[in-house]
């Protein structure tokens, strides 16, 4: 069965063109609009990959990675983000994220981090 990601992303536009594009690649692909949303899809459902923009209203995806690890601990994650300062990686890398990629996205190297993470959780 193929994997399972949760895309949360603020943006309308990238959120639909992130989800069609893993669609595509073969992935079961469930959206969430922010941190809040994706947080009650993972109370009712289990994915492989949590792809999360940082920056977004309600709950950003600092507060969704903490409050994931607690319902979902073996869910890798993946940040994106438009903002290429350093305190955003570093702060994801202190705290397990495994990859930040950084947007405008180019879904060649998307791809490549996604297959990467996980097929190292498996």
């Amino acid at each position: 069965m193929p994997e399972k990601i949760l895309v949360v992303d603020d943006d309308p536009l990238s959120l639909k063109s992130i989800s069609i594009f893993l669609a595509e690649e073969g992935y079961r692909v469930q959206q969430a609009h922010d941190g809040i949303e994706a947080l009650d899809c993972l109370k009712t459902d289990s994915f492989d990959l949590i792809l999360s923009d940082i920056f977004m209203p309600r709950c950003n995806g600092f507060c969704l990675l903490e409050n994931a690890k607690k319902l979902s601990p073996h869910t890798a994650v993946i940040f994106m983000t438009a903002y290429s300062t350093s305190d955003p990686r570093t702060k994801a890398a202190s705290l397990g994220v495994e990859a930040l990629i950084l947007k405008p996205l180019l879904f060649e190297d998307l791809l490549e981090k996604i297959q990467r993470v996980l097929k190292k959780e498996n």
